[in-house]
């Protein structure tokens, strides 16, 4: 079962600026605007701009989002 209330605890954690701006070559902006058009405005939705984002952007924002999580969330431990 998903927790909403950790959801958006943890999405806004991720739109405050003192986290974001430890990666600033991330587009958080932008990353906002797509998600506004996909979830709201999907009919205006472009394939081609989401197939160039997932090509070029993906990679780099799992990889930030990596180092963030490292930081703000305690490493898991292995289980036993």
């Amino acid at each position: 079962m998903c927790d909403s209330s950790r959801s958006a605890k943890r999405s806004k954690a991720l739109s405050c600026t003192a986290t974001t701006s430890t990666e600033p070559d991330i587009k958080w902006r932008q990353i906002a605007g797509m998600r506004d058009v996909l979830a709201h405005h999907y009919f205006a939705t472009h394939p081609e701009i989401i197939q160039a984002t997932i090509d070029k952007d993906l990679d780099p924002l799992d990889e930030a989002i990596a180092r963030m999580r490292g930081k703000i969330e305690p490493p898991e431990r292995p289980k036993a």
